[in-house]
């Protein structure tokens, strides 16, 4: 069987298995393991190793199962990253990775919100910690989109992701199996999650829908015909649901859900079909053969809590009629949730001992107007227009010409459509000021379709497809 896997197929199973390695070494050995590894991959010269070594603590170990080592797991992670570009492109400027002026002018006009908020906020300290971290992530995506020169790099970036899906995935599995299911959930529900191991805040790690929509595109790559690749997405697949599952995070599974609708109306529209009939009847007989399955269902999905967020969108909007010009100021939103909430509002979350961490107005269009005012509104709908621009470019650059490029393209548009969903009822995704465990995997796919939409308007050729020739 394994002589029938190709070269992307070995290096998917090499991710995978270095991310089930990961997710198994205790917090005690995590450093030391990742060290060895990374002084491995820069003996070996790699430069693909050392890119995938570098998202993979960027999104896994300087969370918060590491909090005691994470400042120094990020220095010495971004040193790396800034030598591994000067090595490659030095102080000569003119050889750096040009971005198209569209997005230029949507960064532009967010670091000048960011700062004017800043200037009038109720903490400009605080705020300006904000916009420094903003523009020193920026930095660091403008480098993960620079060291992407070459099509290999696209699948180390995609298939990190994905080994970062299962290095969570199989940290949730393990609570599980300590726990037990029911305790698992409640602890879930509860906010409870001091004591688990994978505690990280999973209704923010964007991964999660991510992955899922990476792994579709890849059942349509020329890459992953045979058999045997076929089966190892289809356990990808399978465990990839399992942990949106076990996120419990209801705006990651409607993201989920609508990317690969969107990536199978485009690519196969007959297998569109079949799958919403298919899940339908599914669903619809499980309900009625298993006894107490709906109410199961009915609490997961906790519909009765759907209107607990109005009093957090209502808050937001009380926010923005005080300070509709500026704004509180970037990250100033939680420090004055309290002062604008309901008394009922204070009175429950007081008395019920429910840990809602950070509040937030649950809504991006709201956040950003009640912390950076009206600019911070035109930032929130700017970044959504130019993201679909550059999408709907690259597809019809690559339709017709470029079949596993367009399939990705695809890809990338359903996770953008899933996000933009998404922000109606959760701010973490793209733009929460910098916060690389749950941004950064969004800027790593966006990045990939800029590279794809640069890659094909300059060459102006037409591509053979790759059912006649290999790309890589």
């Amino acid at each position: 069987m394994f002589g029938l896997l190709n070269k992307k197929v070995y290096q998917i199973i090499i991710a995978c298995v270095l991310a089930i390695t990961l997710a198994l070494v205790t917090a005690d050995i995590i450093i030391p393991t990742i060290l060895v590894i990374l002084i491995t991959v820069i003996i070996l010269n790699k430069e693909k190793l050392i890119l995938g070594m570098i998202i993979l603590i960027y999104l896994t170990a300087s969370a918060d199962l590491y909090s005691e080592y994470r400042l120094y797991l990020n220095i010495f992670n971004t040193l790396l990253l800034f030598f591994l570009f000067l090595y490659k492109y030095g102080l000569k400027f003119d050889n750096y990775q040009k971005v198209p002026r569209e997005i230029i002018l949507f960064i532009a006009v967010l670091l000048f919100s960011l700062w004017i908020s800043t200037i009038f906020s109720l903490k400009p300290a605080s705020s300006a910690l904000e916009l420094i971290r903003m523009i020193f992530f920026l930095v660091i995506c403008y480098i993960f989109y620079s060291l992407l020169d070459k099509d290999y790099k696209v699948y180390v970036y995609i298939y990190t992701l994905i080994g970062i899906m299962v290095i969570w995935g199989l940290r949730m599995v393990v609570d599980v199996y300590n726990l037990g299911v029911e305790t698992y959930f409640v602890r879930s529900l509860l906010g409870d999650k001091s004591e688990l191991y994978g505690r990280v805040s999973n209704t923010g790690m964007t991964v999660f829908f991510i992955s899922i929509a990476l792994i579709v595109a890849l059942f349509f790559n020329s890459k992953f015909k045979n058999p045997s690749a076929k089966f190892l997405l289809k356990i990808l697949f399978g465990f990839n649901i399992i942990v949106l599952i076990l996120a419990n995070s209801r705006g990651g599974i409607a993201a989920a859900l609508l990317s690969i609708a969107f990536i199978l109306l485009v690519l196969n529209k007959s297998l569109f079909l079949k799958a919403i009939i298919i899940g339908s009847a599914i669903t619809v007989f499980l309900i009625f053969i298993i006894p107490g399955l709906s109410e199961s269902v009915d609490i997961y999905l906790r519909w009765h809590t759907l209107s607990d967020r109005e009093p957090f969108w209502n808050s937001g909007l009380r926010v923005i009629a005080d300070h509709s010009l500026f704004g509180l100021g970037p990250g100033l939103f939680a420090d004055y949730f309290y002062v604008y909430a309901s008394s009922s509002l204070i009175n429950y979350y007081s008395n019920s001992g429910l840990d809602i961490g950070n509040p937030h107005p649950h809504n991006i269009f709201l956040y950003y107007t009640a912390e950076n005012g009206i600019l911070g509104l035109i930032v929130a709908i700017g970044f959504f227009y130019m993201f679909f621009y550059f999408a709907s470019k690259t597809l019809k650059l690559t339709k017709n010409i470029n079949r596993d490029y367009f399939i990705l393209t695809t890809a990338i548009t359903g996770i953008g459509l899933g996000l933009f969903f998404r922000s109606f009822i959760e701010i973490t995704g793209f733009l929460t000021y910098g916060y690389i465990t749950t941004d950064l995997p969004f800027w790593l796919v966006f990045g990939i379709l800029i590279f794809i939409y640069q890659k094909f308007k300059k060459q102006n050729v037409q591509y053979e497809s790759p059912r006649t020739k290999n790309l890589y």
